[in-house]
């Protein structure tokens, strides 16, 4: 997917994350079980708050992420840019 860019179809993301940063409207999680290398960062919808550093996030196939987009720094940093679904 990271030599892609945007996926060709709608394409979700699910699990169990760790928050490692948290702003307005924003933040910035890695997995549980590992994946050092993969950072998600989600965008909110406005007016609602994000997890806080620290907290762990869970998703499941009934409200997943919509992943936006992914891309590979030349270190080899993956980021998986999803969305918060509010409506199906």
């Amino acid at each position: 997917m990271a030599a892609q860019g945007a996926p060709a179809e709608l394409s979700y993301l699910s699990g169990d994350f760790n928050v490692s940063a948290s702003g307005p409207g924003r933040a910035v999680l890695r997995g549980r079980r590992g994946g050092g290398n993969v950072r998600i960062i989600v965008d909110f919808p406005a007016g609602s708050t994000p997890p806080g550093e620290g907290e762990t996030v869970r998703r499941d196939a009934s409200r997943p992420f919509q992943i936006t987009s992914v891309e590979e720094t030349p270190e080899g940093q993956i980021n998986v840019h999803v969305r918060e679904v509010t409506r199906p």
